[in-house]
């Protein structure tokens, strides 16, 4: 590893969105570059879900399918962390949580002592402005600092 950087522990959202990608391999890159651990994390946003349901646009077999095919997909974009950051010698720890996406990620940030934050960048569509919602909420509320990249 190398010598102690600036941050010790750095969280990554995985979220499968455009600059995820760019935004994992940023992730790897600091942490190796100040010898930090590395912690992804993906949530399952239950909250929205849960709305949904008692908004009625879904019925309780949907909502778990739903809630069972994001649970998948957040897997399986862990594991591509987990395989970047193993091509540069790092160990990730995948974090796999439910709830409202910015507590969530808040609750990891304090629990794991995170340092820095980093979240893939985000355009306010209407497609995502949900996630872009709940990345704004982490800006605003997190006591570390947080990079965007783009």
């Amino acid at each position: 590893m190398a010598d102690a950087g600036v941050f010790k522990s750095i969280l990554f959202l995985v979220d499968g969105s455009e600059s995820h990608r760019r935004a994992a391999q940023t992730a790897v890159d600091l942490a190796v570059a100040n010898g930090a651990t590395l912690a992804a994390a993906a949530v399952v946003d239950t909250d929205t879900l849960k709305q949904l349901l008692s908004s009625r646009i879904f019925v309780a077999d949907e909502m778990q399918e739903y809630e069972n095919e994001l649970e998948v997909s957040g897997r399986r974009q862990l594991r591509f962390v987990s395989k970047l950051a193993a091509e540069s010698g790092l160990e990730v720890k995948e974090v796999l949580v439910k709830g409202a996406i910015h507590s969530a990620v808040l609750a990891q940030q304090k629990a794991l002592g995170s340092e820095l934050v980093i979240l893939a960048a985000f355009r306010s569509t209407a497609r995502r402005d949900l996630l872009a919602h709940e990345k704004q909420r982490i800006l605003d509320a997190c006591p570390a600092p947080v990079l965007l990249v783009r």
